[in-house]
């Protein structure tokens, strides 16, 4: 009755790195707001930090998946997750 429709097949490596790669872009972009005063107070500087680094490991690890070394991207992931964790931490505190 109706056509049969055709699966698209999903590369989910790919659109894996295109995320990642703009969660990269906005981590980046995040790091870069210095706000309304010209320099960061203390508190600012130690987020502004994490942020840095989240953005470092995160360059890092999309370098690792293209280049398809799992287990130094693993040890990436949990550098990043501990990042992620003390920077919510810091920000909710």
């Amino acid at each position: 009755m109706f056509p049969e429709v055709q699966r698209t097949n999903i590369d989910r490596e790919i659109i894996a790195v295109d995320l990642l790669r703009e969660v990269a872009s906005y981590v980046c972009i995040s790091a870069s707001i210095m706000g309304e005063r010209p320099s960061w107070s203390r508190d600012q500087a130690i987020i502004g930090g994490h942020a840095v680094r989240l953005f470092k490991l995160l360059s890092g690890l999309l370098d690792q998946v293209c280049q398809r070394r799992r287990e130094t991207a693993d040890i990436l992931l949990r550098l990043i997750f501990e990042t992620s964790v003390n920077a919510r931490f810091l920000m909710q505190e």
